[in-house]
């Protein structure tokens, strides 16, 4: 006959055995035979973009037409994203890793060099409305960093955003 302790035992063993194998193995999960590689690395082939577009600064000024900034080269400083991606000329920046100050989208790059980036987007707040459509966003102090170098501030409208 088996005792209690002995019950307690197989019991307990069993859960565990249970419990481990479950952990090793997401629900829903289809067996499969073929193998999808994730994308590990981008490599931009699109010609450089020739957009014209006309947009005035926060302070009145207005900048005169002219052809969107060129695709920067690997070397140039880059921005590293709100999800960790290091990116180059993005068309929208979250302006706090939290989301909950809006972000800037459709951003027209007029520059992009070695120490500072320049351009101009829409300011929309973390509600979905538009807040100013003619936001001046500028990158800078460019250092290096494990990701290579980026951009490590942001301003809009001439004012440093802390992310």
């Amino acid at each position: 006959m088996i005792n209690i302790s002995h019950k307690f035992l197989i019991i307990s063993t069993t859960a565990a055995l249970g419990f481990g194998l479950s952990a090793c193995s997401p629900p829903h999960e289809q067996p499969s035979e073929m193998k999808v590689d994730t994308a590990t690395s981008f490599r931009n082939t699109a010609p450089a973009t020739t957009a014209h577009s006309s947009h005035g600064s926060h302070s009145g000024q207005s900048m005169s037409s002219t052809a969107a900034v060129a695709i920067p080269e690997a070397s140039s400083p880059a921005f590293v994203n709100q999800v960790g991606s290091v990116v180059r000329t993005p068309s929208t920046i979250d302006i706090s890793y939290s989301g909950d100050q809006g972000m800037i989208t459709d951003i027209e790059w007029s520059t992009w060099t070695d120490t500072t980036a320049q351009g101009v987007g829409t300011y929309v707040g973390a509600d979905g409305a538009v807040m100013e459509k003619e936001t001046t966003v500028v990158l800078s102090n460019p250092a290096t960093t494990p990701d290579g170098l980026v951009f490590t501030s942001l301003s809009l409208n001439g004012e440093r955003v802390a992310r």
